[in-house]
């Protein structure tokens, strides 16, 4: 089973996998409530950005560790070097970069448009 179909099977029902990547805290500011300390798998789905524990090697996602409503004000944008800026409903800045090679910006892209009904 693929690391997507795992993913979208821990959704809520009638949710849609838009994109995953696995990100690291590169820097925050101001304190981030329930943002999850080390690498985790970043998920957007056509509702909310959703974070997963990563296993090693990233081979499997996880436990959900925190997730965030785009209706409350979660929002992730495409920052330089293929990191992204996540903005959390208590308005913090938390800026993400990629936890191994790959870049956050499709996911960036993937969040900026939640209406968006693209299969990753």
């Amino acid at each position: 089973m693929s690391r997507y179909a795992e993913l979208a099977e821990r959704l809520e029902p009638g949710e849609r996998l838009m994109a995953a990547a696995g990100a690291i805290v590169n820097r925050r500011r101001r304190r981030g409530g329930a943002l999850p300390h080390g690498a985790f798998v970043l998920a957007v789905t056509d509702r909310r950005l959703v974070a997963f524990a990563g296993s090693p090697w990233r081979v499997h996602p996880g436990a959900l560790l925190a997730s965030w409503a785009y209706d409350e004000g979660a929002r992730l944008v495409a920052a330089p070097l293929g990191r992204a800026r996540l903005v959390l409903p208590d308005r913090s800045v938390v800026t993400l970069g990629p936890y191994g090679r790959w870049s956050l910006r499709p996911l960036a892209a993937a969040a900026g448009s939640p209406g968006d009904l693209r299969q990753p």
